[in-house]
């Protein structure tokens, strides 16, 4: 566990001169590279070794973190309205970011806003998320996003360009795609592992720059059979059945459909800043939490920790629902995502779940980190009931799972 640490701080940095840590103040940060670098002025005015690893800095004894997630991305088409995302865990609404030249050093006071921006980032918008709307670059090209956190360092603020001292990462600006109205050329039809096992679940995400994936394939958890739940029926939704049209102590809910903003989880590095994944685990609640708005599903990997535990973090992060990639061959057939407990525990897990099959899964992750709005449209046209584990119906043979 580790402490923000921000441009103006005053850390402890490994002085590569003898190895051992030494007194210095934090200059600029450079979070776009696998390994975050820090530059620092020493307290002693050394001029030498003034750039280090980033994880080779500390503050109050404690290894320092980066306000913002590391190795960010963003992109924008030439003269529309656009959309950057920021994403940390100790930011809010009041950090700003200027956009400037792919050569220039942020923070330096060379690196201006860019002239080719005709329509700036303002004030963000949510907390831990923040977006930043209606931004217009009128040249394609690739430019560097620099981060301001709202801290004042020297008495500088936000018309301070020396205040925008940490790199995010490269913004690509690229021309808006031509199309007419006979083609549909970035829509993308999926049918690689389509078949009636993967019949019940509808499955189509959307880029905001046109890109349209329809028809990708996606087995549902066994627990959204009890999905949406804690809905305090009223008389005005009653229904009156007949005893013969009713089989057995048979409950009838409406199917699960979510529409909403898709949330990838940032990659998981180790200590060094190190990407052990392109997408991460989501297995704990310490993660980045669901912007503030309706309908967001978080989009994680299979692996580390139970399905339903990735369930239950998603849900305490303001998630409404999960989508896990696959981290095995398109061969191999989607899990059925369980319940360590069985079937009873299945009841008590919060929000629906599906889970895609890799190369899907990795295409869509892809069209993320290009595009800062991806909506998904995810239903149960039907409900897959629970069965005993290699018992088929039309849906397959079951394969339960808890990991």
């Amino acid at each position: 566990v580790g402490i923000s640490c921000d441009v103006g701080d005053a850390v402890d940095a490994v002085y590569d001169g003898d190895g051992l840590f030494h007194a210095a103040t934090i200059r600029s940060l450079d979070l776009s590279l696998l390994a975050p670098e820090v530059t620092v002025d020493w307290d002693d005015a050394s001029p030498s070794y003034r750039t280090l690893l980033f994880a080779n800095a500390r503050k109050s004894g404690v290894a320092c973190t980066a306000l913002v997630v590391g190795g960010q991305v963003f992109g924008l088409t030439t003269g529309e309205p656009g959309v950057l995302v920021v994403t940390g865990l100790d930011i809010s609404s009041t950090i700003r970011l200027l956009i400037t030249d792919s050569l220039e050093t942020c923070g330096d006071l060379s690196a201006t806003q860019h002239t080719a921006v005709s329509i700036p980032p303002g004030a963000g918008i949510g907390a831990d998320v923040i977006n930043f709307f209606d931004v217009v670059v009128d040249t394609a090209g690739i430019y560097k996003v620099c981060f301001w956190s709202g801290q004042s360092v020297g008495g500088l603020g936000a018309g301070d360009v020396a205040s925008y001292a940490t790199t995010l990462g490269p913004l690509t600006v690229v021309n808006p795609t031509s199309t007419t109205t006979t083609t549909t050329t970035l829509a993308v039809p999926f049918s690689r592992r389509r078949g009636l096992s993967y019949e019940s679940v509808s499955l189509s995400v959307v880029g905001s720059k046109g890109s349209v994936y329809e028809g990708l394939t996606a087995n549902p958890a066994a627990w959204n059979v009890h999905l949406p739940g804690g809905v305090a029926k009223t008389c005005r939704r009653c229904q009156s059945y007949s005893l013969s049209d009713v089989e057995g102590n048979v409950q009838v809910k409406e199917t699960n459909r979510l529409a909403g903003k898709l949330v990838p989880e940032p990659p998981e590095t180790d200590g060094n800043g190190t990407v052990l994944s392109s997408l991460g685990f989501g297995c704990t609640t310490s993660g980045v939490p669901a912007p503030p708005a309706p309908r967001m599903l978080l989009l994680l990997a299979r692996g580390v920790c139970t399905f339903e535990t990735k369930a239950q973090s998603a849900f305490l992060r303001g998630f409404s629902g999960i989508l896990v990639v696959d981290f095995r061959p398109d061969g191999a057939p989607l899990p059925d995502m369980a319940a360590a407990g069985g079937a009873d525990a299945e009841a008590d897990v919060p929000v629906p779940g599906w889970v895609l099959p890799s190369s899907e899964g990795e295409d869509i992750r892809l069209l993320t980190s290009m595009d800062s709005m991806v909506s998904v449209d995810v239903e149960d046209v039907a409900r897959k009931p629970r069965l005993a584990t290699a018992l088929s119906d039309a849906y397959g043979v079951r394969a339960y799972m808890v990991q």
